[in-house]
């Protein structure tokens, strides 16, 4: 995002929509950048840009290492961003709905607190006949699609750690128990952008989820779509993965994510 794509209102302050742009220009810099490298990608006057920079330096938005001549977003600015951050629930919620209102199954958005999953949040399906877990629910990571959306982008050392403290016990026939299939069926979820329950949590249920990720790439959460075996077909439809898709894909970019941010076919790596 720039100054470019911006509208012009009769209140638009040029120095500071050139000011933003400047601190716009340190997303995905880990590294920061030179004066140089900061004026080819704004495309601001060298002079202005020198003095925007000092005065974002001056005010704690930006620090400078004086020894590489490059500024980087400063830690009092990624101390605003924190204190920010919005509630991943009060987020989530309004995607939620939609995607209840096109798919009219039970949906969940869960979390990974400790080695466990954790249900935040359900929207029951409105059929009589369907699947749901109680919010406040604990779950293992192996057996259900929550858990597997999110260990499939989990740095494998935490991942390997869960499994040895945890293990993986068997809930019902289909219920991955064999270490190596386990991580065959991580790669898969990255692979296919999505993971499956089919029946290894609870006899008679399948459920798919997506993982929610935040700016830094990190996943914070997942959420699911579950229902009964004659309501929810292997492969599923085209229909509730796009709409699963399209609901994940929203919460995570309001925190910060972007669809180019994320590998779906490669582990993430401590």
């Amino acid at each position: 995002m720039s100054r470019r794509s911006w509208g012009r209102g009769p209140y638009f302050v040029e120095a500071v929509g050139k000011a933003i742009d400047i601190v716009w220009a340190f997303h995905n810099q880990s590294k920061g950048l030179t004066i140089e490298e900061v004026v080819a990608i704004t495309n601001i006057a060298k002079s202005t840009t020198y003095r925007l920079l000092c005065t974002l330096v001056e005010a704690g938005i930006l620090t400078l290492d004086q020894e590489r001549e490059r500024y980087l977003l400063s830690p009092r600015f990624f101390n605003l961003a924190a204190s920010a951050q919005p509630d991943l629930r009060t987020v989530a919620e309004p995607e939620m709905i939609r995607l209840w209102n096109t798919v009219e199954e039970t949906t969940n958005l869960g979390i990974l607190e400790g080695r466990e999953v954790l249900y935040l949040a359900k929207i029951a399906s409105p059929h009589p006949f369907r699947l749901e877990v109680s919010e406040g629910t604990r779950a293992p990571i192996h057996s259900t699609a929550l858990g597997k959306a999110m260990a499939a982008f989990l740095p494998r050392e935490r991942v390997g750690a869960i499994i040895r403290e945890e293990g993986l016990k068997k809930y019902t026939p289909n219920t991955i128990t064999n270490e190596r299939r386990f991580w065959k069926e991580l790669d898969e979820t990255r692979a296919r952008g999505y993971a499956l329950d089919n029946e290894e949590m609870h006899v008679g249920g399948r459920c798919i989820a997506r993982p929610i990720f935040d700016a830094e790439n990190q996943v914070i959460g997942a959420i699911s779509v579950s229902a009964p075996l004659f309501r929810m077909k292997i492969p599923p439809t085209k229909a509730i993965l796009d709409a699963l898709k399209l609901a994940a894909d929203r919460i995570s970019a309001q925190f910060g994510w972007t669809a180019e941010s994320v590998s779906f076919s490669h582990p993430t790596e401590e």
